[in-house]
């Protein structure tokens, strides 16, 4: 990962520039093939193991009680050195984005009333429900299938909105 900074979006610029012969605007395809000839070109880049040091930061940061205390749901300083050392050392750059993520949604729904929290996740599932089954599945494959039948069945037994899907087809009424 590149380290952003104003110094290096010129030095990128100009790497550019040098490569291409001519003062262009960088794009993405030219950067790459730019670097691919040139890999040792100066670029300040941020190991990996750097970018985990920075989410770990972050995650202790987000889980910091304001006094250093622990009061209010937080860590205290020596809570949040251990759970450092035991847990947040041993984790991926991929899980620490994950935990980081899970932290700042538990603490936004936080301040949030019981009843709005249901009513966003209401929002966020999946309002249409399928009621009729889908037309590839015919009366002769359900009467054919003892194992078809039993799996439509089942997903019509999963929601009240699907009630007699299957004896619909059967009966040939959908």
């Amino acid at each position: 990962m590149l380290v952003r900074t104003i110094a290096t979006d010129k030095l990128i610029i100009e790497l550019v520039s040098q490569y291409m012969g001519e003062r262009t605007v960088p794009d993405i395809g030219t950067f790459e093939m730019m670097l691919e000839n040139n890999p040792n070109c100066g670029l300040p880049v941020k190991t990996v193991e750097a970018q985990r040091q920075d989410l770990i930061e972050e995650i202790c940061a987000l889980l910091r009680s304001p006094s250093g205390d622990g009061r209010g749901g937080r860590y205290s300083d020596t809570d949040l050195k251990t759970h450092r050392r035991n847990v947040l050392a041993y984790q991926s750059k991929e899980q620490l984005l994950q935990r980081k993520a899970n932290i700042i949604e538990a603490q936004r729904l936080q301040k949030l009333t019981p009843a709005a929290i249901r009513a966003e996740q209401a929002a966020q599932r999946k309002v249409y429900i399928e009621t009729h089954l889908p037309p590839e599945v015919t009366r002769e494959k359900l009467l054919a299938s003892v194992e078809l039948m039993k799996f439509w069945l089942r997903w019509e037994l999963q929601n009240a909105a699907r009630k007699n899907a299957v004896n619909n087809r059967l009966a040939g009424r959908g």
